[in-house]
């Protein structure tokens, strides 16, 4: 029997992918690009961004999640939105004895991964699957992992409610949610929220819901049976990916993506603090409890 087949199956129906993922297939196809899809995490460490390099700083995005999830050698853990592999690759060389699963809506991407391998005693699966359906049975995982996947989905609370169904007791959601300040149109030069809402679409569909505050996104948790235990603010921490973010001369693919009205946008909300970068733990209520 398939590992696939023992975690809950396949089957889910294809879907497009945000336009940006089209640009980084070219680059990743070239050597241009790695398997991390998401923004890197500087420390105060890193002087100059530049040198220490995108990659490094989107791998350690990965281990400061790892480290607030509370994975340990053993757990079952879920990648919801696991694009081209990155993060399960990255907890494979850390973690024993774990069994890992990624799920993505993309056909192309779950074939990208799915030439990954496991180190021996570790097991990796890759399911094709909807956030907000999780295909996997309910109480079967410790962690679940998503990186700047929860803003795509068709609903938050959708997502949270199906986390807290397949979480274990004791288990832990971490998840790294972009959030636009309501009423920031006029900072940035538009009329209203909704055409904040409609450009971004250009470069980041689907984005059902960009604007969003903190507390609301706490409550969603809380209602789908989630206790929100920690929330980081990794803004300021994540916006030095601008300074090596792939948009030079050797990466066309992105260069041209990155010029989009819609990522210049994404980048000036940034960088003026009314896009927030947020690193979130969620609990089972009942465990948050005790």
């Amino acid at each position: 029997m398939q590992q696939e087949d023992r975690i809950g199956g396949t089957g889910a129906p294809a879907a497009a992918a945000p336009p940006y993922v089209d640009a980084l297939f070219g680059d990743f196809a070239n050597g241009r690009a790695g398997r991390f899809n998401h923004l890197g995490h500087w420390s105060d460490r890193d002087p100059d961004p530049v040198a220490s390099g995108r990659a490094q700083a989107q791998l350690r995005m990965v281990e400061v999640l790892a480290d607030l999830a509370g994975i340990t050698d053993g757990d079952r853990i879920l990648d919801v939105g696991s694009g081209f592999g990155g993060t399960l690759e990255a907890l494979d060389q850390r973690f024993g004895d774990v069994v890992l699963v990624g799920l993505d809506l993309d056909a192309r991407q779950l074939a990208l991964c799915r030439t990954l391998a496991a180190r021996p005693g570790n097991h990796l699966a890759w399911l094709q699957g909807d956030g907000c359906v999780l295909p996997v049975a309910s109480g079967s995982i410790d962690r679940i992992v998503t990186i700047e996947a929860m803003w795509h989905f068709a609903s938050r609370s959708a997502f949270l409610a199906e986390a807290a169904r397949v979480l274990r007791p004791g288990g832990s959601l971490v998840a790294v949610d972009l959030l636009v300040r309501p009423g920031s149109a006029a900072a940035v030069g538009l009329p209203d929220d909704e055409a904040v809402a409609n450009r971004l679409q250009g470069a980041f569909a689907p984005w059902p819901v960009p604007h969003l505050t903190v507390a609301e996104l706490v409550q969603m948790g809380r209602d789908a049976g989630l206790a929100c235990t920690e929330v980081v603010d990794a803004t300021e921490a994540t916006k030095p990916t601008y300074l090596d973010h792939g948009d030079a001369a050797d990466r066309p693919g992105a260069s041209q993506f990155s010029s989009s009205p819609a990522v210049e946008l994404f980048v000036e909300l940034h960088r003026r603090d009314l896009l927030s970068v947020l690193y979130l733990r969620f609990e089972p209520e009942s465990a948050a409890r005790r």
